[in-house]
């Protein structure tokens, strides 16, 4: 992973032919304007133009069609163009606007997303269906939210809900505990299962036809009596044939490993199907429910109301449109599959009665010399010492993998271990306690569970504990290691009925948040203080209007040269 810095935010209405470009710096970044001067929609403008899906006022979200953000990630500079559920990733090189790809699913988004980053985390569905991690997951502790924000920590976005243990395995993830290094291991420890895999079939594949081989060589031991005759047109002619039966035997081993992997690959496609084919039929339900029911819907489950909107319905119907596809595609592949597997039992046909006729042949030379036996037996034997040493090189390869296998095993169990939580829960521990010192706020009020501030019994300590946790596990991240999470976004409440000394101590913690390591953005209605010490201070001081005319012609260029990249 890698460091990142905002640079730049830029929201476009086309419907009042007005925009607003936000440039940020490394440091501390303040936004300051009284209330409805659209600090809180543009904050939120940040992690909604990311895939994060906010709380955006009506006006707001009926007004902005477009979002662009630009932003360095560790040497790289990058941006991203967010025109509803499309998005679109640029790099910088050379002051050149390169493509790197766009998508409009937001699961495959993601999935690039974070192999741009270099992030290996995955999660799990509710479907159990395997996903990278999402922009929301990756950065639900990056942002305070004014509303829901001071209320719970790391919830303010709407689009997490449905991975499983999404809080557990992303408390773990930021605080390095079962951090990328722990996702890469687990990554590496299944590949190595694989080949674990592989070569033990291969090894089981060569104990079966050697067994047989021996069997036979053991049966003409029994049988035969060695008798040297001077039969040299017999020898030579015995001797070609065992040649060529070697060659066919070792082919006939080759096609019988190519068809056990051709149809394995139809297995696995076959449960794909099956797999894409139960999904399609959750979203044609989806689908028929949406239908019938209004423009809201609220969830029977956690009482969330959800937008029932004709886009949400088309983007259900355009995901039954590509899993209809992707099963199409599949199929396609089982029938070039087949076709394989057609070819190669023709050609196991073909080399099984070369095999037979050959043997034939040496039956007939039996009749004249017995010599023949001799022959035939030293081919196998021949076979059954190569078939050995291959066999000895692949088991030597598997006890290597076991090896690598059990070392990941510790490695995997030593992240995992509660002393190493131990230590983690510790040094997170001292930075919280430097800022609830900061703010006056008594360190025994630290109740971590899974590396996350515990809210109950808190009573009106609760927004400022809040508070101290975000800013704790910003300056952890912070000494810890150029991250994604060395970025802190808070929105602060709206003064009115806030209590005046929750709102200086708000204040007083800044001096902790002005090291250019790291980028803190905050918005607040009153000066802070530290507006002289901040890298920048934004002022907005129209009404409903934080949009302009000025620099709308320059920021629809931009989007006209994005949309005409390649």
């Amino acid at each position: 992973m890698n460091r990142l810095t905002l640079k730049r935010l830029i929201v476009i209405s086309n419907k009042e032919k007005k925009s607003r470009e936000l440039t940020f710096e490394e440091g501390l970044n303040i936004i300051s304007g009284a209330n409805k001067t659209g600090k809180s929609s543009l904050i939120k403008s940040i992690f909604h133009t990311f895939g994060c899906e906010v709380r955006f006022e009506p006006e707001w979200k009926g007004l902005i069609d477009k979002f662009v953000l630009f932003f360095q990630y560790g040497e790289r500079d990058l941006c991203i163009l967010r025109q509803q559920s499309l998005y679109k990733v640029f790099e910088i090189k050379e002051g050149i606007l390169v493509k790197l790809f766009e998508d409009d699913k937001f699961h495959s988004y993601s999935e690039k997303l974070m192999n741009l980053m270099e992030i290996s985390m995955v999660c799990s569905t509710k479907e159990n269906i395997q996903v990278s991690i999402t922009p929301p997951l990756l950065f639900r502790f990056q942002y305070i939210d004014q509303d829901d924000g001071w209320n719970k920590i790391g919830e303010s976005f709407t689009n997490m809900k449905y991975i499983k243990d999404w809080k557990g395995h992303t408390n773990k993830y930021i605080v390095g505990f079962q951090g990328e290094e722990f996702y890469q291991a687990i990554r590496e420890r299944e590949i190595i299962k694989n080949e674990m895999i592989n070569l033990s079939s291969k090894m089981n594949h060569f104990d079966e036809f050697l067994d047989k081989l021996q069997g036979i060589v053991n049966e003409n031991n029994n049988m035969a009596l060695i008798k040297k005759l001077n039969l040299q047109t017999q020898k030579k002619i015995a001797d070609g044939i065992i040649y060529k039966i070697d060659k066919l035997e070792r082919e006939r081993i080759k096609k019988e490993e190519l068809l056990s992997k051709y149809k394995s690959y139809r297995y696995e496609k076959n449960l794909e199907i099956q797999f894409i084919k139960k999904q399609v039929q959750y979203l044609n339900e989806d689908h028929k429910y949406a239908m019938e029911e209004d423009e809201i819907i609220k969830c029977p489950f956690c009482g969330t109301d959800h937008i029932n909107s004709i886009e949400e319905r088309t983007e259900i119907v355009k995901d039954i449109q590509a899993g209809n596809k992707l099963i199409q595609l599949h199929r396609r592949e089982i029938e070039a599959l087949e076709e394989k597997i057609s070819v190669i039992e023709k050609e196991r046909l073909e080399l099984n009665n070369d095999y037979y006729k050959l043997k034939l042949e040496l039956e007939k030379l039996e009749e004249s010399a017995s010599i023949i036996d001799d022959f035939r037996m030293q081919g196998q034997l021949s076979i059954i010492e190569t078939g050995n040493n291959e066999r000895d090189n692949i088991k030597d390869e598997y006890d290597s993998k076991i090896v690598d296998k059990d070392e990941m095993d510790r490695e995997i169990k030593r992240m995992n271990s509660q002393k190493r939580r131990k230590e983690i829960t510790n040094q997170l521990t001292g930075f919280y306690e430097t800022v609830l010192n900061q703010l006056n706020i008594p360190t025994s009020y630290i109740q971590l569970r899974d590396f996350v501030q515990t809210l109950t019994r808190l009573g009106s300590d609760s927004p400022r504990i809040i508070y101290a946790y975000h800013i704790a596990l910003y300056l952890y991240n912070l000494e810890r290691l150029k991250s994604p999470f060395n970025i802190l976004v808070i929105d602060t409440p709206n003064q009115q009925g806030q209590d005046r000394q929750n709102l200086k101590n708000i204040d007083s913690v800044l001096e902790l948040l002005t090291s250019e390591k790291g980028q803190v953005i905050i918005g607040t209605e009153r000066e802070t203080g530290f507006e002289k010490e901040a890298a920048r201070w934004i002022k907005l001081t129209d009404y409903r209007s934080c949009l302009s005319e000025e620099k709308f012609q320059h920021h629809d260029q931009l989007i006209s040269k994005l949309n005409s990249i390649s």
